[in-house]
């Protein structure tokens, strides 16, 4: 299948990739310039030679696609001993990344509440990494765009958050939920922070944040009670408010160009 088709597919599906394209070579090289690839979180489709200058590159693909890099960068190669080559020549490789216009969705737990959002959220193909220790509490079948991580730590799970995300906690254990949001708070890259509870919840959770250190202004960045004022405490009906509240934060401006952000050697 030709690179361009493997594109369309993957705009389709809305999967995250990174264009891999040779843009020079000085010297010797595997191969040559307008040679094109294109990487995926987990497929690599076509190649630019092999060897280590490929695996260089789909490792710095994959970054970007975890963190959510935008815009486009070109990275020069020496083709030496330390890259396990020796071709001798330079590459100059443009890689491009391309990303839905939708910031991935953190929900912490896989309770009635849970379920419900995962049901209301899937239809819209959005990435969604679902994380609860307890196993048998996910929904049996699911669809590829949302990753089902059974933790003990679900708090350690929180580390691995990409910026941007619109994180959504409501686990089991109120002390894990008060670990999370401390741990959140201290970020100011994400699109939403929710927190499933009540206004005595919220109040708790202040009291105690504000003692370890948390002004004012960095507590309203967590919505908690998180959604919509209802009036209604069904599962699914709360999972419709909670959706309503976090879809403005997931549905993002795509970029309306790409930029050289920086050059970097590697040798």
């Amino acid at each position: 299948m030709h690179w361009i088709d493997n594109i369309a597919g993957l705009k389709a599906s809305k999967t995250p990739f990174v264009l891999v394209t040779v843009l020079k070579v000085t010297g010797s090289a595997p191969r040559g310039a307008g040679t094109r690839m294109v990487v995926t979180g987990s497929e690599v489709y076509a190649t630019i030679g092999g060897g280590h200058l490929e695996y260089q590159v789909i490792l710095q693909s994959r970054q970007r696609i975890e963190k959510r890099q935008h815009g486009s960068i070109i990275v020069s190669f020496q083709l030496g001993a330390s890259l396990g080559q020796c071709c001798g020549g330079v590459v100059e490789v443009l890689l491009e990344s391309w990303l839905p216009n939708v910031a991935p969705v953190v929900i912490f737990g896989a309770g009635h509440i849970g379920r419900a959002l995962v049901r209301i959220l899937e239809p819209l193909e959005i990435p969604i990494d679902w994380i609860d220790s307890r196993k048998n509490e996910f929904l049996k079948e699911v669809s590829s765009w949302i990753r089902i991580l059974v933790s003990e730590d679900p708090l350690g799970e929180g580390a691995f958050v990409n910026q941007g995300a619109a994180v959504m906690i409501m686990t089991h254990s109120h002390s894990l939920d008060f670990d999370l949001c401390e741990l959140f708070l201290k970020r100011t890259d994400l699109s939403y922070l929710g927190l499933i509870g009540s206004k005595t919840k919220r109040k708790t959770f202040e009291n105690r944040l504000n003692q370890r250190g948390f002004s004012a202004s960095e507590l309203q960045r967590l919505q908690c009670p998180a959604g919509r004022q209802i009036g209604s405490k069904h599962p699914q009906a709360i999972a419709v408010s909670l959706a309503a509240e976090i879809l403005p934060a997931v549905f993002m401006k795509e970029d309306s160009e790409c930029v050289v952000e920086y050059d970097m050697v590697v040798k």
